[in-house]
């Protein structure tokens, strides 16, 4: 018979076994079984989140692409995702067209062993074609006439014919533009390494860019993203300016730069999101780290611009009020001023500007490895007011656009210069040529504002020390 303190003892051993199973990180699998069918895991979380936080389709499509391509396993994920899932009719819309026009597309592509036959057909008619001799036939009255005929000469062509090819010839095209990118990683960030496109010449200007929620650093750089539509469209760009597409870590269910803690997406508080303040001043650290370690290598603020959308949008406002110097540019693409940056600098607002301290010209914040840790400082002095772009979309049922009109206001008030921009058939997941040429647009104007500033530089530098001369001799 078993004492009390026998079975105690068996418990205590059996806990002391459990325990370590317990506690031991799970590892899942790649593929997520669902009444027999396999699934990309990763896919099918990211879309039951997105269909309770509003079906993000654009993203969800993006995601798919991570690789060399949608995979059939990808691809049987997003059509299973349509058919249980409720999703917006742009969004369920969207999704098909991809799906669908990607499955046409594929099979209207002939395969190899198709061309090689089609190709031995055309070898082959023109010697098939040749008709065996036949013997000389007495000319009849409708063959003279045949021959009448075809002895006349053709009529002209019109003037509306001859033009068709020259105007095919003349077309004028982008140059065909292949995007490489090398991937960094910033020293002592726990941040993942993103992808850097390298500019063809010289390296004169930094472009720093922000993926949205749910997207990899990558986002950008897709045949219809804004990396591709600069450099294809400007030579300027091409030639001259580092794209840098920085990457959130991978939190919860996918890449964010910060949690949501309150879901007010879609309504007019909106820019009252709780998040989590823990990740957004790591974002802002991270991003911050980035932005300085450019301004050191250029040596000039002016020269170097941040942008984000969505979420990076946000992420990329907070950031360029925060550094203690003004950057040439700040671009929000859809994003949203979070009550949260509203909040940090309204004592700035407020109170008068402290007189910085004596010391050499220059940004304040250090590029060192490490150096984006510093930036927690940077609230307790003056605050830049940079020049602001602010692209909206009068469809956007995320952040609406009375929001973004209110943080138009907010900015201007600030002393910001912003120029804002609302798209009347844009929403908030579609890709935009005309929100992208109104960022290159400003992007190109910002490249002749910091030309134009360093020429003025080297003239009052010139004439310094021509007055000087006379003097030292």
């Amino acid at each position: 018979m078993y004492t009390r303190a026998d079975v105690l003892q068996t418990r205590h051993k059996a806990a002391s076994f459990l325990q370590p199973l317990l506690q031991s990180p799970r590892r899942t699998s790649y593929y997520r079984q669902v009444q027999g069918q396999r699934f990309d895991r990763e896919l099918l979380d990211m879309a039951e989140r997105y269909v309770k936080d509003g079906n993000a389709a654009h993203s969800l499509w993006q995601a798919a692409q991570d690789g060399k391509g949608v995979t059939e396993v990808e691809k049987k994920t997003l059509q299973y995702t349509l058919a249980r899932m409720k999703y917006t009719p742009k969004a369920s819309a969207f999704l098909k067209q991809k799906l669908h026009g990607r499955q046409s597309e594929k099979s209207a592509r002939p395969s190899k062993s198709a061309k090689r036959a089609a190709a031995k057909r055309a070898a082959e008619k023109p010697a098939a074609a040749k008709p065996a001799a036949k013997p000389a036939a007495k000319p009849s009255a409708s063959a003279d006439a045949k021959a009448a005929a075809s002895a006349e000469p053709a009529p002209a062509k019109s003037g509306a014919a001859k033009s068709e090819v020259p105007d095919k010839a003349t077309k004028k095209e982008g140059p065909r533009v292949l995007v490489k990118w090398k991937w960094v990683k910033r020293p002592n960030s726990s941040f993942p390494a993103f992808p850097v496109v390298m500019p063809r010449k010289e390296h004169r200007f930094s472009l720093v860019i922000c993926h949205p929620m749910g997207c990899y650093s990558t986002f950008f750089l897709g045949p219809e993203g804004l990396v591709k539509d600069l450099l294809v469209q400007s030579h300027l760009i091409r030639d001259y300016c580092k794209i840098l597409c920085p990457g959130a870590k991978h939190i919860d269910w996918g890449k964010q730069w910060f949690r949501y803690r309150s879901n007010r997406g879609g309504t007019r508080r909106c820019h009252e999101e709780v998040i989590s303040t823990r990740d957004l001043q790591k974002a802002v650290d991270f991003v911050s780290g980035v932005v300085a370690a450019e301004v050191s290598q250029l040596q000039a603020a002016d020269r170097v611009l941040l942008g984000g959308y969505s979420q990076g949008g946000c992420i990329s406002l907070e950031v360029g009020l925060a550094l203690p110097f003004d950057l040439g540019l700040v671009i929000s693409q859809r994003g949203m001023l979070m009550k949260q940056t509203m909040d940090r600098h309204e004592a700035v607002m407020t109170s008068p500007e402290p007189t910085p301290a004596p010391g050499p010209p220059g940004p304040p914040l250090s590029a060192s490895p490490g150096a984006e840790k510093t930036a927690k400082r940077q609230y307790n002095g003056p605050s830049a007011k940079p020049r602001v772009l602010m692209t909206a979309g009068v469809l956007d049922d995320v952040y609406l656009l009375a929001n973004q009109e209110d943080g138009r206001n907010w900015l201007t008030q600030y002393g910001c210069e912003v120029d804002f921009q609302a798209i009347k058939t844009l929403d908030h997941y579609e890709n935009s040529h005309e929100e992208h040429a109104l960022v290159r647009k400003a992007v190109l104007a910002t490249f002749r504002r910091a030309k134009k500033l360093k020429a003025k530089k080297a003239r009052s530098l010139r004439a310094t020390s021509s007055n000087e001369m006379p003097l030292s001799q």
